[in-house]
C-alpha cells in the first residue's frame, strides 16, 4: 500500500524514464534518419512507371531539415511506444489485478508492439504504393486522354517530399492503430465490459462502422477504404477466436 503522494512520487519517476528514452531514441533517429528516409521512399520509388517519369522534388530550402526532425519524432514515438505501455501498465495493474506478474505484462506489450508493427508493415507494401498507384493512375490516364498529340514519354509526374511523407506517416500511424484492435477488444473482455455474445449481436453494425472508418481515415478513393476495412474486418475476427481459445466460458 501507498500513500496518494507515494503514488504521484512514483508516476513522476515514469514520466521521466519515458521522455529520457523518447530523448535517447531522437537523437538515434535524428542520426539514422538520412537512412530511415531512403526506407520510407522506397514505396514511391518501387511504383510502376513503363512509361512516365516520375520525381520527387523538393519545395521549400528547410524541407529536408524539417523531414529529418519529424521523422526523428516519428520513429522515437514508436520506439518508445512499448517503454509507456510497460510503465502504464505497471503502474496501474496492482490496483487492477496483483495477481498479474511482470512475465504478463511483457507477453501483453510484446504482443501488442507485435500488431503495432504488422500495421506499420501492411502501410508500407499494400496501403501505400496501392493508394498511390490508384491516384497515378487515374492522372496518367487524365494526361493522356488530355495531351492527344504529345508524347506520354516526355510527361514528368512530380511528387512533393513533404507530402508524401505526410501522407505516410499519418497511413502508417492508422495503420499501426486498427492493428490494436484484438488488443483493444480483448481488453474489453479481460475487464468484463465485453462478452462474446454482445460482440456478435453488434457484428453486422461493426462492418458497417468498419468501411465508415476506412472512408475517414484514408484519402477519398475506395481502394484505400477497402484495403483498410479488409484487415479491420480480418482482426475482428481473429479477437473473437482469441476469446474462445484463451478465455473461459465465465469470462466470456
Amino acid at each position: 500500500e501507498m500513500t496518494f503522494l507515494e503514488h504521484l512520487l512514483e508516476l513522476r519517476y515514469r514520466i521521466i524514464f519515458v521522455l529520457i528514452s523518447f530523448v535517447v531514441l531522437l537523437v538515434v533517429g535524428f542520426y539514422l534518419s538520412d537512412r530511415i528516409l531512403q526506407i520510407l521512399l522506397k514505396p514511391i520509388i518501387d511504383l510502376p512507371s513503363a512509361e512516365i517519369d516520375y520525381k520527387i522534388i523538393v519545395t521549400h530550402f528547410t524541407t529536408i531539415m524539417m523531414k529529418k526532425i519529424s521523422i526523428s519524432f516519428y520513429c522515437s514515438f514508436i520506439f518508445t511506444l512499448p517503454i509507456i505501455l510497460y510503465q502504464v501498465v505497471t503502474f496501474f495493474v496492482p490496483a487492477i489485478n496483483k495477481k498479474i506478474t511482470v512475465f504478463k505484462v511483457l507477453c501483453f506489450i510484446s504482443v501488442a508492439t507485435m500488431f503495432f508493427m504488422l500495421g506499420f508493415i501492411f502501410s508500407y507494401y499494400i496501403v501505400v504504393p496501392n493508394s498511390i498507384f490508384f491516384f497515378q493512375e487515374i492522372s496518367n490516364n487524365f494526361l493522356d486522354l488530355y495531351n492527344k498529340d504529345i508524347d506520354s514519354s516526355n510527361i514528368s509526374t512530380y511528387y512533393i517530399l513533404d507530402n508524401y511523407l505526410d501522407y505516410f506517416i499519418n497511413m502508417s500511424l492508422v495503420c499501426g492503430f486498427i492493428f490494436e484492435l484484438p488488443i483493444f477488444i480483448n481488453l474489453l473482455v479481460y475487464m468484463r465490459i465485453l462478452n462474446v455474445k454482445n460482440i456478435k449481436r453488434i457484428r453486422p453494425y461493426l462492418y458497417v462502422v468498419f468501411f465508415v472508418l476506412g472512408a475517414v481515415l484514408t484519402p477519398p478513393d475506395f481502394v484505400s477504404q477497402i484495403l483498410i476495412a479488409i484487415p479491420m474486418i480480418f482482426l475482428f475476427e481473429l479477437s473473437i477466436l482469441s476469446i474462445y481459445l484463451f478465455y473461459d466460458r465465465e469470462s466470456r
